[in-house]
């Protein structure tokens, strides 16, 4: 069921506050309220937009609801903007926050709540409408998309969701298109790692439905690779290359399974891994 923001009846709204305009924008519209961010929205799987402006007095409030088609869109899209989360008191839902702005997940809902002029006087009030939003959207929990990501090393809060060519320009440029095939279909889960030589570097896991499919986009990123991007290594199933500031980043396949590794200080050793029952990747995610 499809659930938009309407305008609050009156027992919802707090004294002094109306709702001074509502709008609606579907994917066709998106870019008359978006001027660059849109495309990232649709890649994930974008819906509707509910916007509303508010008034108090010389206080003014924007609330942007945006209904993505599934949690997992919702997560993904929440993740690309939050950044390193800062919890507010008395919002129970998974949200970053300051005197500017909210930003909140729930269900397949992402909550922004915009408050132009700042003050920390205001953040009772943004902590209210914040609330009051957030209790009219179902709750509908998203699959975990991490639990294929290795445990050990990964910094926690860093974990990263991509579903096609412009999600990925933002963790690594690899290369023109959509060289990972996602199609805007499935998920590649990412995060960042602790090297066990110092410095970080960015994992990023695909579950295809087959072998086949997991090997054609094996040989894609490895003939469109990025010119800046010198190749080391090929072996059958996996690459090696280098960029241009010395690190390096590997490209292997397992299976149905794709594992690319980026910003590594140090090449990588030759792959081995035999593909026996016990070898298996997990089922996709779409």
């Amino acid at each position: 069921m499809l659930v938009l923001l309407s305008a609050p009846g009156p027992a919802a709204i707090p004294p002094g506050w109306k709702v001074e305009k509502s709008l609606l924008f579907s994917a066709n519209n998106l870019y008359g309220h978006i001027n660059g961010g849109a495309e990232l929205l649709l890649e994930f799987g974008f819906d509707s937009l509910r916007v509303q402006h508010l008034r108090k007095g010389e206080r003014e409030f924007t609330i942007e609801q945006y209904r993505m088609t599934s949690p997992e869109a919702a997560l993904g899209i929440y993740l690309s903007s939050a950044g390193k989360e800062t919890r507010l008191k008395g919002i129970e839902a998974r949200h970053t926050g300051s005197a500017f702005q909210i930003t909140a997940l729930k269900g397949r809902t992402l909550l922004h709540l915009l408050n132009p002029k700042g003050g920390e006087e205001a953040m009772v009030e943004m902590v209210a409408w914040a609330n009051t939003v957030l209790e009219g959207i179902p709750e509908e929990q998203p699959r975990d998309l991490f639990e294929r990501l290795p445990p050990e090393g990964r910094v926690q809060g860093s974990e990263f969701l991509v579903r096609g060519p412009l999600g990925l320009q933002t963790v690594f440029t690899l290369g023109d298109g959509d060289l990972l095939g996602l199609e805007g279909r499935l998920f590649a889960s990412g995060a960042e790692y602790r090297g066990a030589r110092g410095g970080n570097f960015s994992r990023l896991v695909i579950d295809y439905l087959d072998e086949t499919t997991a090997m054609e986009s094996l040989r894609r990123v490895r003939e469109g690779l990025d010119r800046s991007l010198k190749m080391r290594r090929v072996e059958r199933n996996a690459f090696t290359f280098q960029g241009p500031q010395g690190q390096f980043g590997h490209v292997e396949r397992k299976l149905n399974r794709l594992t690319l590794t980026f910003r590594l200080n140090q090449e990588p050793e030759p792959s081995f891994h035999p593909e026996t029952p016990g070898n298996s990747a997990r089922p996709p995610e779409r």
